[in-house]
């Protein structure tokens, strides 16, 4: 039975993916699919749901109506390599791969092969470029980009048990965020640290919009909150039925202005007849765009975490 995956992204209306075996069900094959239509790299593509980054499909129903967000981050330094392995061709990537040697490429040979559905251990490899086997002191960067290789599985080394270990107290260990949260004063908005200050204020990395609460069984009723919407690609069209109280999850009225923290964003629009485009980021200052009370005919976002 075929399934479809429905994505948005800055540049492309909605684009439908069809995949016709459910063992492929999975973010790499998804990403192979994309990057073939739009020519996004699939290192490059960061997918959304509801503002928050996903690495699975496994629990993600998508529909026209919910489609994913695809985020493009080019600023991430990648290799490409062709794998060629039983007369089909799968494209593999390494990031960061100035010095990184051929332990990373089999690596990455494991973990993509393996998201399709086939044991490849990178103990059981030899790769082969120009008929020629590529020794293991190799640094990536002395392969060409796009280069293409053959793989041969070595099938009689014994298969390796899977073993997970998993500290009980790591997530106790990690630092817990400051509370931040929006202040007004006048024409003036900013952000400060206050852990007594209320929980309808708090900002988060991302999208956000300082609106009012107009539910009358709300405990903000009546008071401007912060609807955090977070990363993903959001249209000024649609943006109404997206800010949501944090308390009650009752759509906001009053949009008082947008914001964003720790992110970087692309913007593209229609403003005055002209087209309108350009990026800008933040990192530990909020930012209020101002730019969204103009005259739009048409703007859409596309969000992601700021990287240095």
């Amino acid at each position: 039975m075929d399934k479809s995956v429905f994505i948005t992204t800055l540049d492309h209306e909605c684009i439908e993916i069809k995949i016709r075996d459910p063992k492929k069900w999975n973010l790499e094959h998804l990403k192979d699919e994309v990057e073939y239509i739009t020519n996004i790299m699939g290192p490059h593509q960061l997918y959304y749901s509801y503002g928050k980054e996903i690495h699975s499909l496994e629990s993600i129903e998508t529909s026209v109506e919910n489609p994913l967000e695809l985020v493009e981050n080019n600023t991430i330094p990648i290799k490409r390599f062709l794998i060629s392995l039983r007369s089909r061709v799968y494209p593999v990537y390494v990031s960061n791969f100035e010095n990184k040697y051929l332990l990373c490429l089999k690596l990455a040979i494991e973990k993509k092969l393996g998201c399709l559905g086939m044991d490849c251990p990178f103990d059981a490899q030899t790769l082969r470029l120009e008929n020629r086997e590529i020794p293991a002191k190799c640094c990536l960067s002395n392969l060409p980009n796009n280069a293409r290789i053959e793989l041969e599985l070595n099938s009689f080394i014994p298969q390796r048990p899977e073993i997970t270990t998993y500290a009980i107290d790591e997530e106790d260990n990690r630092p817990k965020e400051p509370r931040l949260v929006l202040v007004c004063q006048g024409s003036k908005i900013f952000t400060k640290i206050d852990e007594r200050a209320a929980k309808w204020r708090q900002v988060g990395k991302g999208l956000t919009i300082h609106c009012y609460c107009r539910n009358r069984k709300c405990e903000a009723r009546n008071r401007a909150v912060v609807a955090n919407l977070g990363f993903g690609v959001f249209n000024l069209d649609t943006l109404n039925s997206k800010a949501l109280c944090p308390i009650c999850s009752e759509e906001c009225q009053e949009f008082l202005s947008i914001g964003f923290y720790c992110a970087t964003w692309k913007f593209k629009g229609v403003l005055k007849e002209n087209n309108v485009f350009g990026e800008e980021k933040t990192y530990n200052k909020y930012r209020v765009w101002r730019e969204v009370n103009d005259e739009w005919k048409c703007l859409k976002f596309s969000v992601r975490p700021f990287t240095n």
